[in-house]
């Protein structure tokens, strides 16, 4: 791909705890393709927990934590991966499509993620994994943002598409803490976190903002 291709994914709650997912590719010199697939998709509060420790506080100290634990965390989290995965990208003949048109040129793709404050944290859209390849597609792909869908709120500038932005990044509102906290708690540090549950994967590490001091007992 010579010039930057982008891929966007637009999250709106359906109702009864459904998601309507939409996809548009845009590449240069090309009609756009465009797709959508209504998923159900949820963690459990559990699995949300589980999945904010080891983002925000195993990161900060892995020495002091069994291995076990771990593991079983790093399973799941592929587990709901390859399951967010098949929802989606191979949900049905569009958005098998949309895949099978950049599947081939990851390091060339911009990802932006595009959701409400609400649905922010409903879906860990940086675990996304393909199983083909056994490795997240966030760190396959040139960059991965998410980007806050409502125009009225402040918010971080999307980096531009011809900005070097390596790994994933997170475009959150920023005038609300809850905001911020929502949509920042899948991406904080899923850079590292993704790279340790995806051994090829050469992505560097990204650096992460100091954890809160809530423990995990």
């Amino acid at each position: 791909m010579s010039a930057q291709t982008t891929l966007r994914i637009r999250q709106n709650a359906a109702g009864s705890g459904k998601h309507l997912v939409r996809l548009a590719l845009r590449r240069a010199d090309q009609p756009e393709l465009e797709a959508e697939a209504t998923i159900e998709f949820a963690l459990t509060p559990q699995e949300q927990e589980d999945l904010r420790w080891y983002m925000e506080d195993y990161l900060m100290r892995a020495d002091s934590v069994e291995d076990v634990q771990v593991e079983q965390i790093e399973q799941w989290m592929k587990r709901r991966g390859e399951e967010l995965y098949t929802k989606v990208l191979a949900a049905n003949m569009g958005t098998q499509a949309i895949w099978f048109a950049v599947r081939e040129q990851l390091a060339d793709l911009r990802v932006e993620i595009t959701s409400g404050i609400a649905e922010a944290a409903s879906i860990p859209w940086e675990l996304m994994r393909d199983p083909q390849s056994d490795s997240a597609i966030a760190l396959r792909v040139q960059s991965f943002v998410r980007v806050q869908s409502d125009p009225n709120l402040g918010f971080v500038p999307v980096p531009p598409a011809d900005e070097d932005v390596s790994g994933c990044s997170t475009s959150c509102a920023g005038r609300a803490a809850e905001t911020t906290s929502s949509c920042g708690r899948w991406s904080t540090g899923c850079c590292r976190t993704l790279a340790k549950t995806s051994p090829a994967s050469t992505s560097p590490p990204c650096d992460r903002p100091p954890s809160s001091n809530s423990g995990r007992n």
